[in-house]
């Protein structure tokens, strides 16, 4: 979901990632980005680990995300975090 304004943008929701194998990695994320003459600008935002699928059965994680302005009112974006696997069974 997004909330926009002539001067800042939020959005929220849940991103889910799948690799090649199948299994997959689900993400809840919030950010917020400063918006100047109908373009991005700078922003931050934070995600959470919700749950995997298949080998990342109980991964556990979360970071943060920086945003800049990118190519043609694209926004260009770095994230950094911590997860965790959850143990093999036995």
């Amino acid at each position: 979901m997004r909330d926009v304004t002539a001067t800042r943008m939020k959005a929220w929701g849940v991103y889910i990632e799948t690799y090649d194998s199948g299994d997959k990695i689900i993400y809840n994320y919030q950010l917020a980005v400063s918006v100047k003459d109908g373009a991005p600008g700078t922003g931050k935002g934070t995600y959470q680990i919700i749950s995997g699928t298949g080998k990342l059965k109980g991964i556990k994680g979360s970071g943060t995300c920086m945003y800049s302005p990118g190519a043609d009112a694209s926004v260009a974006y770095t994230c950094t975090g911590d997860y965790t696997l959850a143990a093999a069974s036995k």
